[in-house]
């Protein structure tokens, strides 16, 4: 699951890839899909889940400062934008939120979120949750996903945690040293759970409300801890493995999608709009295979690469 670094796509295929995305953007398609759920006054929750931005590394996990700034231009002007237990609150007490509603997360805890990303959220006015992997927080232990990396990234100080929440920004948890919870015995992944909760209450003040699976996939999540992850006082649980909160909002499984460098400004709006190549390829092949089921009840395979 290492970052994989970013390969230039072919001029061909871009040049298609953007022709295709404005004729679905300003050609009918997204139109004609947002009227029918102002008719009907339902809501697409697209949650966003960025890791780092900086302008030193270069992989699937990485977005640079510039094309941050690009992203949150797009949302500035074209979408609603709540944080994330907030949104989930508003969705599930049945309020119509516009056809396009957006939710900003970062995953892991680096601290470029906040020496570069907070600043520019503060600049456009937009809120977003921070998932801090809680045991790593404060120290200079590597993520494992990291270790390959010729770059070394800082993690985020308790003094950088507690100066994103009083800006107002959400910080919910990670686990503690972001382990894969579906591949440890069932208690050590309930220590995970509880101490990273218990950790972030003691150091901020206040316990969170959200957590985030490390690495997130399908495969990377049961029923029995998602009952854990309750147990523990949590409210809200982010998932990592694609798709959107349609209509409703599952708060033990809130679908997020991963942006990151790779998109520019007109293929962001895709994502956000469901127009995507690759989503579309993904919802094509589910009506040909058995559906993925997004919980499961035993240990699983793999995750995607790149997901953390």
């Amino acid at each position: 699951m290492n970052p994989r670094s970013r390969r230039p796509e072919p001029v061909l295929k871009r040049l298609v890839k953007r022709a295709f995305y404005w004729g679905c953007l300003y050609g009918g398609p997204v139109w004609l899909r947002n009227g029918w759920l102002r008719l009907w006054r339902r809501t697409r929750c697209t949650v966003l889940l960025y890791h780092r931005v900086n302008n030193v590394s270069s992989d699937n996990l990485t977005t640079s400062e510039q094309r941050f700034i690009e992203h949150m231009r797009v949302l500035r002007r074209r979408y609603p934008v709540l944080g994330l237990s907030e949104a989930v609150a508003a969705l599930r007490a049945g309020h119509y939120l516009g056809p396009n509603l957006v939710v900003i997360t970062f995953d892991d805890g680096y601290a470029d979120n906040h020496d570069i990303a907070a600043p520019i959220l503060q600049h456009f006015g937009l809120p977003a949750t921070f998932f801090v992997t809680a045991g790593l927080m404060g120290t200079t232990r590597r993520f494992d996903h990291d270790a390959d990396s010729p770059h070394r990234f800082a993690n985020l100080t308790w003094e950088q945690i507690r100066s994103l929440a009083a800006r107002g920004f959400e910080i919910g948890s990670h686990g503690m040293s972001h382990r894969n919870l579906a591949r440890c015995p069932r208690e050590d992944a309930r220590s995970e759970i509880v101490r990273s909760r218990e950790l972030l209450g003691e150091k901020l003040g206040t316990p969170p409300r959200s957590f985030a699976f490390p690495f997130g996939g399908s495969d990377d999540i049961t029923a029995g801890l998602l009952d854990d992850i309750t147990a523990a006082g949590f409210d809200v649980v982010a998932s990592a493995y694609g798709g959107v909160n349609a209509g409703h909002v599952d708060p033990r499984n809130v679908l997020r999608i991963s942006v990151s460098e790779a998109f520019d400004p007109l293929a962001f709006r895709a994502q956000i709009e469901g127009v995507a190549l690759r989503s579309l390829r993904s919802r094509v092949l589910a009506l040909w295979a058995r559906p993925e089921r997004p919980i499961r009840r035993g240990a699983g395979a793999a995750s995607a690469a790149g997901r953390t």
